[in-house]
This record gives structure tokens, C-alpha cells and sequence, in this order.
């Protein structure tokens, strides 16, 4: 008895840190789905699928472009490397509001407005590094790390201020209530519609489906982005191999042309596996459930690209920047240079 009771908690505890089962669709997003997968041809999904991986690759490419000086001629030398500190902490800026903005939709935040303060708060950043680099040394140690208190002060906490009300208006939205009520049938009722007509088994029914569709999104985007990960990897070494600003990449500059191929190839394997996976578990969704996997997944990537895009760019652009050598990511600990240009 005990021991049944010890096994039930364990599958209770288990169960309460699964994230895909603890979700559902709203009433007001399964119609938007059905519309989606009765207007958009297999051809337009596939392609957001295609595209989704670029925008964060030509973001990271575009910054690195700026050609840069080694770090031990010093900072006077390296002025363009204060333009890159500029554009860095802009796009990241840009990043962090167009997240804010999604998740506290109440805020006023424009897109005039988001590149604006993106901007203000760049140029404060940016001079923060520059007086630091100036009197503790450069390259300043962590830069990256160093500055970012900066970032959430001058980013963050005037938003908490301005927005302490926005909480009260979102406890409770209509579009995100589970209590609305077969697919066609039910999430087809109008709000002026009497729902005495729905039984309660389609009141089940239909219930069951939104869960069943969210926790097929959150499999479809796991598998999805175990897809494109290879492929953003691949197309940043490829791309920036060939650029000056290699030589700064310290897992960049020891590679041959031979040792560049190699990695791809196994890399690009990998991405091949488990591009098979991802079209298998199309397969299992279509044959069990008779779901459209490959549009329900290109459903959420365009619906919600915006949210997609600033996450990929943020993870792809901040791991760029944190292994460029005149970001100083020494976890040594030993910053070698400072103690030479104090001798």
C-alpha cells in the first residue's frame, strides 16, 4: 500500500514538471488554427519553415562585418570595436522590448519607440564600456556580462514603474479563457450563440482537443528546433570563416579548410537525423490523430514569428559576441593582458 502510494506521489511530482502537460489551446486559437490549415497551401508552410533559421543568421553576419584591430594594439586602435559595442547593445535592446512587448501585451511599446530607447540605452552602454575599458583596461574583462546591470536599469526597471497597472488588466483576457466549449461544431459557436445545444461529452470533447494541440505544438517546436540549430551553426562558421574578424574567434582561427568541411559534414549529419525524426513524428500526428503537423507547426511560427525571431536572434547573436576575443570572456580568470599593461 505504501509502496503504491510512494509510486503515485513520485508519477504526481513527475507529472507537475512536465511543462507540455500543464497547457492548453484557447477556444479562440484552435479557430484560428483550423482557418490557417484550410487557407495556407503546404507550399507556403514549408517555406516558413525554411525561413524561420535566416533572419538571425544575416543579423549576427551583418555585425561582424565590421572589421576590427587586435585587441592588444589597444583601444584607441580599436574605435571600431566601440561601433560594434553600439550595435551590439542596440540589437540586443531591440530584442529585449519586442520580448517585453509580447509578454505584457498591454504596454505601449511602438516600434518607433522600442528602436528609439534601444538606441539611447546603446549609446549610454557603450560609453559605460568605453570608461571602464579606459580605466580598468582593455579589453574590459566579461565586457558583456560587466555592463548588463546597465542595460536592465536603463531598460527594465522604468518599464516596471510605468507599467505597475498592466497586471490587473491581464489576469483575466477572453482570449485566453479554457472555459469556452468537435472541432468544427464547437469552437465554431458565436458568442451570441446559446451553447445548450453543445452536450457535454462534445463539451469534453473539445477540451480534450486543446490540450492534445498544445502539447503537439510544444513536441513539433522541440523537434523543430533540434532542426534548424545545426543549420544556424553551420551557416554562421561557414560564413564567418571567411570574413578578417575570424582570427578573433579562437574556435574559428584554428581551423583548416579540411577541419571547416569536417565539422559542417558532421554537424549537417546530425541536422539530417533529425530532420528524419521530425518528419516521422509528422507522420505518427497524421496517421493517430489525423493532424497536419507540418501546418500546425508553420501555424505558430508565422503567428507568432515576432516572438520566434527575437528569441532565435538573442541566443544566436549574444553567443557570437561572447566568444569574440575583445569581449575578454577569460574564464581563467586570469586576465593576462591587464597585469602586462600595468607592467
Amino acid at each position: 500500500m505504501r509502496l503504491t502510494l510512494l509510486v503515485q506521489k513520485l508519477a504526481e511530482y513527475w507529472e507537475s514538471t512536465q511543462v507540455e502537460l500543464h497547457g492548453f489551446y484557447s477556444v479562440e486559437r484552435v479557430r484560428e488554427l483550423i482557418a490557417y490549415n484550410e487557407q495556407a497551401s503546404i507550399f507556403r508552410a514549408l517555406a516558413v519553415l525554411a525561413l524561420v533559421p535566416w533572419p538571425c543568421v544575416v543579423v549576427t553576419i551583418l555585425v561582424d562585418l565590421i572589421p576590427l584591430r587586435p585587441p592588444s594594439e589597444g583601444l584607441e586602435a580599436n574605435y571600431l570595436f566601440i561601433v560594434r559595442v553600439f550595435l551590439a547593445f542596440w540589437v540586443a535592446t531591440i530584442v529585449i522590448n519586442l520580448q517585453f512587448r509580447h509578454s505584457v501585451p498591454p504596454a505601449p511599446l511602438s516600434n518607433t519607440r522600442i528602436i528609439v530607447s534601444g538606441a539611447l540605452t546603446a549609446v549610454l552602454t557603450t560609453g559605460v564600456v568605453y570608461a571602464l575599458s579606459m580605466n580598468i583596461g582593455f579589453p574590459l574583462p566579461f565586457g558583456i556580462i560587466t555592463v548588463s546591470p546597465i542595460v536592465e536599469n536603463l531598460e527594465l526597471k522604468p518599464k516596471a514603474t510605468s507599467f505597475k497597472g498592466v497586471p490587473k488588466q491581464i489576469v483575466y483576457s477572453p482570449s485566453r479563457s479554457s472555459k469556452g466549449v468537435s472541432l468544427r461544431k464547437v469552437f465554431s459557436v458565436n458568442d451570441a450563440q446559446c451553447t445548450e445545444d453543445i452536450t457535454q461529452l462534445e463539451l469534453e470533447y473539445a477540451q480534450h482537443v486543446q490540450k492534445v494541440l498544445y502539447i503537439t505544438e510544444f513536441m513539433l517546436l522541440i523537434n523543430y528546433v533540434e532542426v534548424i540549430v545545426p543549420v544556424i551553426f553551420s551557416a554562421n562558421l561557414l560564413v564567418m570563416y571567411h570574413l578578417p574578424n575570424r582570427v578573433y574567434y579562437s574556435q574559428i582561427d584554428s581551423m583548416d579548410d579540411t577541419k571547416l568541411w569536417s565539422t559542417v559534414g558532421n554537424v549537417m549529419l546530425y541536422c539530417f537525423l533529425q530532420l528524419v525524426s521530425l518528419v516521422i513524428l509528422f507522420m505518427m500526428l497524421w496517421h493517430k490523430l489525423h493532424i497536419s503537423a507540418l501546418k500546425q507547426l508553420a501555424f505558430v511560427l508565422e503567428k507568432q514569428g515576432e516572438q520566434v525571431q527575437t528569441k532565435l536572434v538573442f541566443w544566436v547573436f549574444y553567443n557570437v559576441q561572447a566568444t569574440l576575443q575583445h569581449f575578454a570572456s577569460d574564464y581563467t580568470f586570469m586576465f593576462a593582458w591587464l597585469h602586462n599593461s600595468a607592467t
